[in-house]
């Protein structure tokens, strides 16, 4: 089986699924690398059953994959010709039939087996001589040679006598009618018969021919547009660009602390600058939670940012100089706002700024207003429950996935540090290899799910499905996907105990 490019860098190219797994997505390390708009790192995968069917299943990828248009929520049987997209990639599985090639293999059977064959010509377009409503396909008699064409007319011939099943007679040739032999006899009303029949069979043939080569063509033509038209009203219902700048800037006589969050509709950067307790700190988000994002823009008109003065200032600032500047371009307004040396600001401003420590927190940065010892301490808890629970793993798979998320605190927590502390190496080693196995294991998991589904032993499927979703996060793309699919397994088991 193959998969065909139909855009993007690869367009053209085709590629054998000689293995039983593909992961498809933009990382180096996947089996299909695709490096086009919308497709995340780690996409989707293709892979076959035990009776050779191909399924494929969204790897909760940021814009999901869709088959034939549809968006899939759990592994989706392929057919052969169905279109998959995978953000703006098409990939069609399986090669279409081509007819041209169908009937080139035949008279070459036909010239093999020493019977004549009409020439067959496939016109790209109508020729010019003649109306375009004829057919594209034009039949060309064989030539006689020059001794056929000087010698006299043979008396009239007399058909040989034929079998009309057209799956048993091998003497019936659906592009010509066989040359006959020159014999005395004349014809008889019954072979005059047989004779319209045969050609009513072979122009019966041609005209099908005819027509399922333009049902192909059309096909071919509306599936183009309905991708066209899918990417144009994509394309269309973009939202107007998005951009936030946050900066927090905090001078003493000891110390000098800098917070700084940019943010778009793609990508975030931060950093974390604090020199008295040696922290320094930059991350980069290339995708962009759209939750997240959503919020953001409720806010934006909602709370009036837009309509706020630029400068708000004391200027008896005293030792201490604080600063705090803001700046939203959003649903085609900007405007930029700085707090400086006041510890009170405009109730939208205060908005925006909760919001952005709830991002922050998301990504290790909730630890801005702890001390360099209790950034530790924490960590160092969130270790040695991570380690406890993945050593009893075993007992309960469930701990996998508990044991990850505190690794990964861990890791955060001590990242803002350099040079690093021990804990945050063990930490992050520990993290990828409890990651590497519960990614196993929901790929053993998919496996038997789509086994058991295809035997409709929809109760074993119903355990299985309940140990994967042990082993995501509560309330992610996956996790949501495994409840509406518990749902449809309920109601075939009940159907059946009826």
């Amino acid at each position: 089986m193959k998969i065909y490019f139909l855009n993007g860098s690869k367009a053209g190219e085709s590629l054998d699924l000689k293995k039983n797994s593909l992961k498809v997505g933009r990382e180096l390390d996947n089996d299909v690398v695709l490096d086009t708009g919308g497709v995340s790192r780690y996409h989707a995968l293709l892979q076959t059953t035990a009776d050779g069917l191909w399924m494929i299943s969204d790897l909760e990828s940021t814009n999901g994959t869709k088959v034939n248009g549809d968006l899939i929520n759990a592994p989706y049987q392929l057919k052969e010709t169905d279109v998959i997209s995978l953000g703006d990639q098409n990939i069609r599985f399986g090669k279409k039939r081509d007819l041209a090639k169908d009937v080139a293999s035949i008279i070459s059977q036909k010239e093999q087996a020493g019977d004549e064959v009409t020439e067959i010509i496939f016109h790209s377009a109508p020729p010019q001589s003649e109306p375009p409503s004829k057919p594209m396909i034009s039949i060309k008699p064989p030539s006689l040679s020059k001794t056929e064409n000087l010698a006299p007319p043979p008396p009239a011939p007399v058909p040989e006598k034929t079998d009309l099943s057209i799956f048993e007679n091998k003497n019936i040739n659906f592009f010509q009618k066989k040359a006959a032999k020159a014999q005395a006899d004349t014809k008889t009303p019954a072979d005059s018969k047989k004779r319209r029949i045969s050609n009513l069979l072979f122009y019966t043939m041609l005209g099908a021919a005819v027509i399922i080569f333009a049902v192909i063509f059309y096909k071919v033509t509306e599936d183009n547009e309905r991708i066209r038209n899918t990417n144009v009203a994509a394309t269309t219902k973009k939202p107007a660009p998005f951009v936030l700048q946050y900066t927090k800037e905090l001078i003493d006589r000891d110390n000098i602390f800098r917070f700084v969050l940019n943010l778009d509709d793609e990508k975030a950067y931060f950093s974390i600058d604090d020199i008295k307790s040696q922290r320094h700190f930059t991350k980069e988000i290339d995708e962009m939670p759209k939750h997240y994002l959503d919020d953001i823009r409720k806010e934006i008109d909602k709370t009036g940012f837009f309509t706020l003065d630029p400068l708000y200032s004391d200027s008896s600032s005293g030792e201490t100089s604080s600063e705090r500047t803001l700046m939203i371009a959003g649903n085609r307004k900007i405007n930029k706002v700085t707090i400086k040396n006041i510890s009170y600001a405009p109730n939208s401003f205060e908005t925006f700024e909760l919001l952005i420590k709830d991002f922050a927190a998301q990504y290790g940065l909730q630890t801005i207003s702890m001390s360099p010892d209790e950034i530790i301490q924490q960590a160092t808890e969130y270790y040695n429950k991570a380690e406890e629970l993945y050593h009893n793993r075993e007992a309960n798979p469930e701990n996998i996935l508990k044991a990850i998320m505190r690794f990964r605190l861990a890791v955060e927590y001590l990242d803002q540090f350099q040079p690093k502390p021990k804990i945050w190496d063990l930490a992050r080693k520990r993290e990828n290899e409890a990651e590497t196995l519960r990614k196993k294991l929901l790929e053993d998991l998919n496996f038997e799910l789509v086994r058991l589904a295809n035997l409709s032993d929809f109760v074993a499927a119903k355990e299985v499905l309940e140990s994967y979703m042990r082993l995501v996060p509560e309330g992610s793309k996956a996790y949501n996907a495994c409840i509406k699919k518990r749902l449809q397994y309920d109601r075939e088991i009940r159907r059946r105990r009826r």
